[in-house]
């Protein structure tokens, strides 16, 4: 399992089932190596942005009676990483 699938599968689910809790705004770093130095993303940054998308709108959307998940709610933002390319910076 690719670590993409474990952030949708596992990490954003447990963070979306939160209750009584502020669902401002969440940050992802994509930390994958980038092809060459010069990118500006990792291969994986638009899979990752556009799974993250989906998986919220779908997941989300049974908590609204429209359907419709205001985008203030759990706002999920994916942000390369630029400061430790290639790590995780947790250590």
């Amino acid at each position: 399992m690719k670590r993409t699938d474990l952030l949708i599968k596992r990490s954003l689910r447990s963070v979306y089932q939160q209750r009584d809790v502020n669902p401002k705004e969440i940050f992802i770093i994509d930390d994958n190596i980038k092809k060459e130095k010069s990118d500006e993303y990792s291969p994986e940054y638009h899979n990752i942005k556009w799974r993250v998308k989906n998986f919220r709108k779908e997941f989300l959307k049974k908590n609204f009676s429209d359907g419709v998940v205001p985008e203030w709610y759990f706002h999920t933002k994916v942000l390369p990483n630029k400061r430790t390319p290639g790590n995780s910076g947790t250590g």
